[in-house]
């Protein structure tokens, strides 16, 4: 038994090798500040990103909106949605919505259930195809579809 955890240690035995972050070179566990350190950082340049780049302006336009003399204010905000357009905006883009979620549970369901439980023929390519838009730029799969139809 010593033997296994000896070799384990030194990396020798699956799952237990340095590069998966459980002993470091010296065969002890680093300290668990250091892999919360670790992880705080690799989380925190995407949030700071994201914080830069869309909570910052989002929330200026807010503010600048809602606040426009200084003091809260909802004139403007009703005032924009009593607009008979901006509610024919708003209807469509529930109704669409609405009717996009549903048809990508229903079509969405069974295909992952097909290409996760099935086995056949072309399985790869028919995930390969699923798989394109989600690797893809938005715009370059418009363009091969308007392209292809």
């Amino acid at each position: 038994m010593s033997t296994v955890t000896t070799l384990s240690q030194q990396g020798l035995v699956p799952g237990g090798s340095p590069g998966r972050g459980q002993f470091d070179r010296t065969g002890r566990r680093p300290a668990a500040w250091i892999r919360a350190a670790g992880w705080l950082v690799i989380a925190g340049i995407p949030v700071t990103m994201f914080a830069l780049f869309f909570f910052y302006p989002v929330g200026t336009l807010l503010v600048r909106g809602l606040f426009p003399d200084g003091s809260f204010d909802l004139g403007g905000a009703a005032e924009a949605l009593a607009k008979p357009r901006m509610q024919r905006i708003a209807s469509f883009t529930l109704w669409q919505a609405a009717v996009s979620a549903g048809a990508a549970v229903v079509l969405g369901v069974p295909g992952a259930y097909v290409l996760y439980r099935c086995t056949f023929r072309g399985r790869a390519a028919a995930r390969a195809l699923v798989t394109v838009p989600f690797v893809l730029p938005t715009i370059v799969v418009a363009v091969a579809f308007r392209t292809l139809f």
